[in-house]
């Protein structure tokens, strides 16, 4: 029996031996992981925010808090970290506006 195949005809013993190639093929690569199971890891987004100008200053608590609970939410691996330094409100806000190492900040009013 001759069996026809996009540009050849094949046999009955060829056809089921292609056949079974393919299905192996198949499984095969259906036992394979998925492709993210190959991807390396990703890192946590790194958040750098102001630390507060005086240490026993707890008045940002809320604001560091309020964007931990945002990010928590979001799904999105963080890790937040303080700025190294201590440093008033008009450089902080000049830091962010030349896109310096501070990544959020808040202000306030009077």
């Amino acid at each position: 029996m001759m069996t026809w195949m996009p540009g050849r005809w094949l046999s009955g013993i060829a056809w089921r031996y292609s056949l079974a190639s393919a299905l192996a093929a198949l499984a095969a690569l259906a036992a394979l992981p998925p492709p993210s199971a190959f991807a390396a890891p990703i890192a946590p987004m790194r958040i750098v925010y102001p630390a507060p100008e005086v240490s026993s200053d707890s008045r940002g608590n809320y604001i560091i808090e309020l964007l931990r609970l945002a990010l928590d939410k979001s799904g999105a691996a963080y890790e937040l970290v303080p700025y190294k330094f201590r440093m008033e409100q008009s450089r902080v806000l000049l830091q962010l506006e030349k896109g310096g190492d501070i990544d959020v900040a808040w202000s306030m009013t009077t």
